[in-house]
């Protein structure tokens, strides 16, 4: 639920980015993004998962897609 939040957040921040919602913390952007980041990665550990392997599979996924 804590990266569903967060995830949520670096939405919100976004569109503040964008103009399209009021905030006046839009200076936390980058450290949110880096906190979803972080997240990933330690769900990743907690299901066994290598976060690096997941990220290669996905990109090497979508490179394919594209062709």
């Amino acid at each position: 639920m804590a990266f569903l939040t967060d995830a949520s957040l670096v939405g919100r921040l976004t569109m503040s980015h964008e103009g399209r919602w009021p905030s006046d913390s839009e200076d936390k952007l980058p450290a949110k993004i880096g906190e979803c980041v972080w997240w990933l990665a330690v769900l990743a550990d907690r299901m066994g998962l290598d976060f690096s392997d997941c990220v290669t599979k996905f990109l090497e996924d979508t490179e394919q897609a594209l062709k």
